[in-house]
């Protein structure tokens, strides 16, 4: 069941975050989770602004994702 409602969060800057050998400052949101059966086995979310992508690609049969 999904309940929808407002968000609220804190916004922190993170340093020394490594995505693929690079160490970045990341900006992230830090919210309280949903129920712990509304979404099992997915520990967070990271979006393609993070990566600083210029272009996403997904191959959802071979379940990979690229950016660049």
């Amino acid at each position: 069941m999904l309940r929808w409602g407002v968000l609220r969060g804190t916004q922190v800057r993170l340093p020394g975050v490594r995505i693929v050998n690079a160490e970045v400052v990341s900006t992230a949101i830090l919210m309280d989770g949903p129920d712990d059966d509304a979404l099992p086995g997915v520990d967070g979310y990271l979006g393609p602004a993070t990566l600083q992508a210029k272009r996403t690609e997904f191959d959802f049969d071979a379940k990979v994702s690229r950016w660049h």
